[in-house]
């Protein structure tokens, strides 16, 4: 079986700096597909810049922990917390409320001509809360549309459609660039997702010059041409959600997207070790992680805030000596 691999951006919507960053990995880099925040300021050109590329997959980004809910506070009160916006108190979720929610952001998507080609979710919510995945579940099967893999679930056969394998990394500091060629020599034959966070200069953005800094160098190690010709020399399709069920059966007619030609080369940077690399049984790639219970994790913040002490992250949180980002 040839060896497939959709390149996902999060966080789509999430600002016009965002979006824009999105577009040009895609244009210029080897990002095939988006994840779509319903409920944020950049909604609206976000679907502008999905309606100009139709070659971008763009998915729902599941969305119960930043910003404010779709819904009447009064609608889904066990999800927000002070001045109507999202607790982000897991335990206190419940699962009709999480699927109302989730309704309205399915519902903000169609009615602007989206089609989500998947789902996933932000803060990885659908693989640290249970209610959240079977309620994803439900709706993706209904829909007929791949999930983003639960490298944890027991669904075997009955399960939705999802990649094979999940790439959990990072791609913000010097060493992306290594890492990408890292997992990308390491494909396995089959389908595999890798998550990123490109984005261009927003200063005034969520998270604000730190995060956007993240983004930028995300960006450009998705560009980086080096990368763009390891995916040839190791014979790999890009493909994005749209596309997997085609992929998964090995369909020859399936049509993909050959990785751009130009871009700007970066330094080269040393290897710092692999991500979180998940198959569709939970076995990791180079060790096996363990189960965690959630993926604790600032909303788009820097790991650290100015003056504070810094802090180790936690042992689940670290694969390769990285720390994974939502």
């Amino acid at each position: 079986m040839p060896k497939y691999l959709i390149v996902n951006a999060d966080d789509f919507g999430l600002s016009k700096a965002v979006n824009d960053g999105i577009g040009r990995a895609h244009a210029d880099g080897i990002v095939t597909s988006a994840s779509l925040l319903a409920n944020m300021s950049g909604f609206d050109h976000a679907v502008k810049l999905a309606r100009r590329t139709p070659t971008l997959g763009v998915g729902l980004h599941v969305n119960l922990t930043y910003g404010k809910p779709l819904a009447p506070a009064n609608a889904v009160s066990s999800l927000v917390g002070a001045e109507g916006h999202f607790s982000d108190k897991r335990s206190e979720w419940l699962e009709e409320h999480v699927e109302r929610e989730m309704e309205l952001q399915l519902a903000k998507l169609l009615a602007a001509g989206l089609h989500p080609t998947h789902l996933d979710s932000h803060h990885h919510i659908h693989i640290e809360v249970p209610s959240v995945y079977a309620a994803m579940k439900k709706l993706a099967k209904r829909l007929g549309i791949p999930i983003r893999l639960h490298p944890w679930a027991a669904d075997g056969e009955d399960g939705p459609l999802r990649t094979d394998r999940l790439m959990m990394d990072t791609f913000d500091d010097g060493g992306g660039v290594s890492r990408l060629l890292g997992h990308i020599s390491a494909l396995q034959e089959g389908t595999t997702e890798i998550m990123c966070h490109p984005g261009l200069p927003d200063r005034d953005g969520p998270g604000g010059s730190k995060e956007s800094g993240k983004r930028i160098a995300e960006l450009e190690a998705l560009l980086d041409s080096r990368v763009k010709d390891a995916l040839r020399e190791h014979g790999v399709r890009l493909i994005h959600f749209g596309q997997l069920a085609a992929a998964a059966s090995a369909a020859p007619e399936i049509r993909v997207s050959p990785p751009p030609d130009e871009a700007a080369p970066l330094p080269a940077a040393e290897t710092d070790g692999p991500g979180l690399d998940c198959d569709a049984q939970g076995q990791a790639g180079r060790r096996k992680p363990a189960r965690p219970k959630r993926l604790r994790k600032k909303r788009f913040r820097s790991p650290r805030r100015a003056g504070a002490k810094k802090r180790k992250p936690s042992r689940r949180l670290r694969r390769g000596g990285r720390r994974i980002r939502p």
